[in-house]
């Protein structure tokens, strides 16, 4: 993806600013020291002086500030003028952490299932709650496709280690509410930075490449399940890698998305639904700025 500048630093202050309003507006209670106004006050930094920062540590906190920008963006815009009290509660977890947060924390977790409920919303679907007035396993969405309940869990790992195990707990999640079908989402965000930061000098990671053979290895672990209800799996990866050349330093986006369908969880429901929701769920993407990354077809 294209290069960006310090002016979109700017850019993104200022929507990120306008964000903070309308959560404000909803009841979220966001103090000054806080991730977001700290992430507002770095980025115009950025924007005024001009360059950026050659400390990687800093480098990072802006990737974070930039990321938390867009997400809360996106997600601001999306509420409905009346506050809902479960979303607000979600709301409330993911304005918390701090920019040097670089793994998996209760707040992004908050923010990634945010940012998918966004998704789902711009693909045209109405996500809802669960109810979570049983005491049992539930996901995190529930979306009606052509007036079939699909379960849709979220999960952001924080290793490749610990992706299967999540993939496990999802399938548990959904399939405790008895649904039928469900869609698996991830974001694989945390894990591709991590192998980035792993990686020994002189030979980077390549993160679209990781990408892809994260999502090689779930769909073939999700195909190979013969108890498997997953109709839909869906992956998102959202960071800004840093190239470094004659001391200057760059940001490139990295926001993709990769969704397959499987025919073995999709029994009772016709296929051509589940890869309707699957078109539906990449042009919601697709809306608010991401790229669509393909594999090979899942069986």
């Amino acid at each position: 993806m294209t290069p960006l500048t310090t002016e979109h630093c700017d850019v993104a202050a200022r929507r990120l600013d306008e964000a903070i309003s309308r959560l404000r507006a909803w009841g979220v209670r966001i103090h000054e020291s806080s991730r977001l106004p700290a992430a507002v006050r770095l980025l115009r930094q950025v924007a005024k002086t001009d360059r950026f920062p050659r400390d990687q540590l800093q480098l990072t906190r802006i990737g974070n500030a930039l990321t938390t920008a867009v997400d809360f963006d996106h997600i601001s815009r999306a509420l409905p003028p009346t506050p809902v009290a479960p979303i607000r509660e979600d709301l409330q977890r993911a304005v918390a952490g701090t920019l040097d947060d670089f793994s998996s924390t209760d707040a992004l977790r908050s923010q990634s299932q945010l940012l998918i409920g966004t998704v789902l919303a711009a693909a045209g679907y109405h996500p809802g709650a669960p109810d979570t007035t049983q005491p049992r396993p539930s996901p995190d969405y529930v979306v009606s496709v052509d007036g079939l309940p699909c379960g849709v869990e979220i999960g952001r790992p924080t290793s490749v280690r610990g992706i299967e195990s999540k993939a496990d707990e999802a399938v548990k999640q959904v399939a405790g509410m008895g649904l039928r079908h469900h869609v698996m989402v991830f974001d694989l965000s945390d894990v591709i930075t991590a192998l980035i930061v792993a990686s020994p000098p002189g030979a980077p990671v390549d993160p679209e490449a990781e990408f892809q053979a994260l999502n090689r290895q779930l769909s073939d672990r999700i195909a190979a399940d013969s108890e498997s209800r997953v109709i839909l799996y869906v992956s998102i990866v959202r960071l800004f890698i840093w190239r470094v050349s004659r001391g200057i330093a760059t940001p490139v986006p990295l926001f993709k998305i990769y969704g397959a369908v499987f025919k073995k969880g999709a029994v009772g429901l016709v296929q051509d639904q589940a890869n309707r929701l699957r078109t539906r769920v990449l042009a919601g993407w697709e809306a608010l700025g991401g790229v669509i990354t393909d594999l090979k077809p899942v069986p």
